[in-house]
């Protein structure tokens, strides 16, 4: 298959259709990917460390960081906003390092260019992180990417262990927010959404994030928007454990602190 006739990298994994192959198969792969594209170290796990907000969370939480949009080929993002892209966290903190960018690089090529592996690897990383912390465990497949993995992966849900849950943010508003009972999505709000289409999200019981201006992080948040329950997004990073049917605010990080805040804008106005 020519993948550069494909822009979207879920569209080319569900053409893939990836299937299991065992653990060895899979990281010695990656190994090789690795050392194929320069890295010093070839020994190293394909899933990524807790950012510090993931950290927080309640319980364990294991993840994967790539890279958003087309910043390594295939577009990770289809739904993704000019703003959005702009703005996007991949550019805040230690997630803008250059080593950090230079593997999250090196694990969307090799998703693309292996997604048996790449997704085994997800499958049995998780199961050995579960195993070892024997108890509830989280998991995160998109922190800074927003593929559909229940579309092209399922039996990464089907096949988990019963106490591994997991999480994501989605800008695809057309998505089941339970694509299966350990699978929870929040949808995103961008610059597109007013708070008329979040309120329609929200009464039928589905989460909606939506950025504030970062002065929040000290202020606070009222109770409501808009005549909405609203909770803090940043305590930790635990979206599984939200209540249903509600607002969940993030303060503006990176640059989206310097960004313009107004009802059409990816900031939004708190009254």
């Amino acid at each position: 298959m020519n993948i550069t006739r494909i822009p979207s990298l879920n569209q080319h994994l569900c053409a893939a259709n990836p299937e299991p192959v065992s653990y060895d198969v899979a990281r010695h792969a990656w190994y090789e990917f690795r050392t194929a594209h320069g890295h010093r170290t070839a020994v190293a796990p394909y899933m990524s460390e807790p950012n510090q907000k993931i950290v927080k969370n309640q319980i364990p939480t294991i993840s994967f960081t790539g890279n958003p949009a087309r910043t390594s080929g295939l577009n990770a993002c289809t739904a993704s906003t000019p703003q959005c892209r702009a703005m996007c966290i991949r550019y805040t903190g230690r997630l803008d390092l250059p080593k950090s960018q230079a593997v999250a690089d090196t694990r969307m090529r090799f998703l693309a260019a292996h997604p048996d592996e790449a997704c085994s690897l997800i499958y049995w990383e998780t199961f050995r992180f579960a195993r070892k912390h024997a108890g509830n465990v989280g998991r995160r497949l998109n922190v800074v990417t927003d593929l559909r993995w229940e579309d092209f992966a399922p039996w990464l849900f089907e096949w988990s262990m019963p106490d591994v849950l997991n999480y994501d943010y989605t800008k695809h508003w057309d998505r089941d927010r339970m694509p299966f009972p350990n699978y929870r999505l929040t949808f995103s709000a961008t610059e597109r959404h007013t708070p008329d289409d979040i309120r329609v999200q929200v009464d039928t019981g589905a989460n909606v994030a939506v950025v504030f201006p970062h002065t929040h992080k000290e202020t606070g948040y009222p109770e409501t928007w808009h005549g909405m329950p609203l909770i803090n997004g940043d305590v930790d990073d635990w979206r599984f454990g939200d209540p249903e049917g509600v607002v969940v605010a993030l303060y503006a990080k990176g640059r989206a602190r310097k960004a313009p805040v107004g009802w059409d804008k990816f900031v939004k106005e708190i009254r």
